[in-house]
Order: structure tokens, then sequence, then C-alpha cells
């Protein structure tokens, strides 16, 4: 994992951390190419995050899970640089936004990735 990888999955949990989720490192024996990490809200929503050193491709078994999660309505993400973070980021910052107890959450601008 290169520096970049790193710091991004480090700052997501720390920002996720934050707002009251979790960020979980999901592994799944016997199912290869399933997302890195798993993102769980306060309201129960479940996003998943594949994290990827930017400008690499995913692999075959990647791009069939993250259709696959999709298809099946889940919440999928490709995060490798900083605009699709804010991308994943903003995402969950909605999710946060509709969920009833959910406390109104500060603009991503202040987090610098």
């Amino acid at each position: 994992m290169n520096k970049l990888e790193r710091d991004l999955e480090k700052n997501l949990g720390m920002i996720l951390d934050e707002w009251g989720c979790l960020y979980l490192k999901f592994v799944s024996p016997g199912h290869a190419g399933v997302p890195d990490r798993m993102i769980l809200t306060p309201g129960g929503h479940v996003i998943f995050v594949e994290l990827k050193q930017e400008g690499k491709k995913l692999r075959p078994l990647q791009v069939y899970w993250q259709k696959t999660l999709k298809r099946m309505h889940f919440a999928a993400f490709v995060v490798s640089d900083r605009d699709s973070a804010r991308k994943c980021l903003g995402y969950v910052n909605e999710v946060l936004r509709r969920e009833e107890d959910a406390v109104e959450k500060e603009r991503l601008d202040k987090y610098d990735f």
C-alpha cells in the first residue's frame, strides 16, 4: 500500500469515527475481490469501500463485486484519490443527514486530504 493510499485510509477512518460510524476491515474468506472496508452508520446503513492505488485499475473480481453489490442496492465506492474520497464521504454525509437522529455534520471542506 503506497503512502497516499495509506493516508486516505487513515483519514477516512478518522473522519468516519468522528461522525460516529464504524470503519471496518472487510475480509470474506473464499470470496476474493470483495471490497477492503465496510462503513457502518449509526442508522444501520452499510457502505463498501475498495481502496486502490491512484491510477491502478480494479481486478476483474473486484469489478464483479462492485457490480454485484450495486445491483443489490448497496453503496460501493472505489477510493483512490482525494476526489473519490470526498465523493464517498459526501455520500456518507448525506446518509447521516437523512437519519432522523443524526446531528448535522460540518462541511467536508474542513478536511484536508
